[in-house]
Order: C-alpha cells, then sequence, then structure tokens
C-alpha cells in the first residue's frame, strides 16, 4: 500500500535551499492573517547568527541532551561542535534527511509524545518549542512526558512569549473573544510553492508555565528576557 501524502512546506524550502543555494520564502499566516514570510537560511544558521537567548540556551546546556523539534538541527550541531552528546528528534522526513546529510548521526524521526528514551540532563525547546504542546489544556501532559525522559537533577530549558502585548497593541487582536479559550492558542499555516499545512501552536506565558510545571513536580525560574515578550526558562527535578 502506497504511504499517504505528508504535507511539509517548511521541510521542502529547506532541503530546496540545501540543493540550490536560493533561499525562497516560506508565507506564514498566524488566526488566518499573514506574517513576515520565513526564510529556510533560519534553520541553518551557526551560533554567530542566533539571538543571545538561544546562545545562553546552548551555554547552558549539559550532559547528555535531548533537542526536541531540532528542525534541521543548527543547534545540535553548536553542541555536537562543543563535544556534548546529543539526540536530535525532528518529525519531518525531510528535515532528518537533511540533518543526515549534514554528517549528523542521533536523529529521532518521531512525534516527541512517542519518544520514550529516559536518561536525559537537559532537554531544548528552542525557539519557542513550548509550542509543540500546541494547547493549554495539553500542556501538563506535554510536560509531564518530558520529565520521564528526564534524569534525577535534569533540566528542561526552553523559550516561550506572551502574545498578549499583540492583544493590547494591535487593533485587529483587541477584538479577539478571549472567552472562546487562552490568549496564546493560535492556528499557524504554512505555505510553500503548492504545500501548505496547519498546525495549533501555543505561546504559554511565563504565568501559565510555572503553574503548570509546579502542577507536574517541576521547579520554574526564567534565565533570561528577549526584546520581543519572549523568555528562556529552565524547568527542573
Amino acid at each position: 500500500m502506497q504511504a499517504s501524502y505528508q504535507p511539509d512546506p517548511l521541510g521542502k524550502a529547506v532541503m530546496d535551499f540545501r540543493e540550490t543555494g536560493v533561499d525562497k520564502p516560506v508565507r506564514v499566516w498566524i488566526n488566518g492573517k499573514e506574517e513576515p514570510f520565513l526564510y529556510p537560511s533560519v534553520f541553518l544558521r551557526n551560533a554567530e547568527s542566533m539571538p543571545p537567548l538561544e546562545r545562553t540556551a546552548l551555554d547552558l546546556s549539559s550532559g547528555k541532551i535531548l533537542d526536541v523539534g531540532a528542525g534541521a538541527g543548527c543547534h545540535s550541531r553548536e553542541l555536537l561542535g562543543r563535544g556534548l552528546q546529543v539526540v536530535s528528534l525532528e518529525r519531518s522526513a525531510l528535515l532528518c534527511d537533511v540533518m543526515r546529510n549534514l554528517g549528523m548521526e542521533e536523529i529521532v524521526c518521531q512525534d516527541i509524545l512517542n519518544y520514550h528514551s529516559e536518561g536525559f540532563d537537559t532537554i531544548l525547546l528552542l525557539m519557542n518549542g513550548f509550542g509543540i504542546a500546541g494547547t493549554e489544556s495539553a500542556l501538563p501532559d506535554f510536560l509531564r512526558h518530558l520529565k520521564s525522559l528526564l534524569k534525577p537533577g535534569g533540566q528542561i530549558i526552553g523559550e516561550s512569549s506572551d502574545v498578549l502585548y499583540m492583544i493590547q497593541q494591535n487593533p485587529e487582536f483587541r477584538e479577539m473573544d478571549l472567552s472562546k479559550g487562552y490568549y496564546g492558542e493560535v492556528q499557524f499555516k504554512l505555505k510553500y510553492l503548492y504545500d501548505e499545512i496547519e498546525f495549533p501552536w501555543l505561546y504559554a506565558d511565563e504565568f501559565l508555565l510555572e503553574a503548570i510545571a509546579l502542577e507536574v513536580g517541576l521547579s520554574f525560574e526564567i534565565i533570561e528576557r528577549g526584546p520581543d515578550y519572549n523568555f528562556l526558562c529552565r524547568l527542573s527535578i
């Protein structure tokens, strides 16, 4: 039986960029509103091109590391270059192929919730990686699962954003009916050429993250704040 078609606009864009050198953008919509283009070169950047919060996260990573939502492996490759052991987990088969073509070996092409290997000292959730949970209601189980993958004393280092400022500053967002759910739950759409996909994403503010972390038995601390209401935090056993 032939495998069903799986749309993967981001994977295709990064693969094309690797093959042609042409940085053709991916179009992005959030809740139906078109946002700035997403360029595939971002997923192959080096440490010098990374934002300060990402560089801080890499500096704090230690031991055996799980890079969740590894993309094309830019963070994993930097850590491997420092002599650390890294498992790069990514759902996109095309992005996993890119990582293999770049010479990376410990690659898991799988959804994080279906991954059950244990014993990690550090779990990384960069580029708003807490958003993988998708919804506020799914966040507790998501964090419980990550906790189950950690060694005693292990840490989750991740980035998120508080998007309340969009509601406060943008007339379009001020019209949102917040009674329909948590304001940080959004619907993404990505399109590259004729390939497109939609998926839920969660921008969890620090108070929500702290409350759920404590609920599942993790400590919470803010490590560093960024310029756009984004922040880097650590959740520890």
